[in-house]
């Protein structure tokens, strides 16, 4: 959702953010919860206009690419496809 809506993301290495939020392309990964990295990955940001715009447009671009609800919903109908042809219980996503 940030990235959709122009925010710079600035996250740490775990959970989901790390599959969407590409380091120095869309945003800041810090390597672990470390709020003095987090402090001065902010300062970085907001002293940069620069590095804000590069992330802005690249993480707006992300976005259209890869998650549009055109997309989104193209994959569903694949998934509830596969599931309809295959009728048994298996991991798809």
């Amino acid at each position: 959702e940030a990235l959709a809506s122009g925010v710079p993301v600035i996250t740490t290495g775990s959970g989901g953010m790390v599959d969407i939020v590409k380091n120095n392309i869309t945003g800041i990964i810090i390597p672990s919860v470390n709020i003095d990295l987090i402090g001065d990955a902010i300062i970085d940001l907001l002293g940069n206009e620069e590095k804000m715009m590069k992330f802005y447009k690249e993480g707006k671009k992300i976005v259209k690419d890869k998650f549009n609800w055109k997309i989104i919903a193209h994959k569903y109908c694949d998934l509830y496809k596969r599931l309809l042809e295959n009728g048994e219980k298996q991991n798809y996503v």
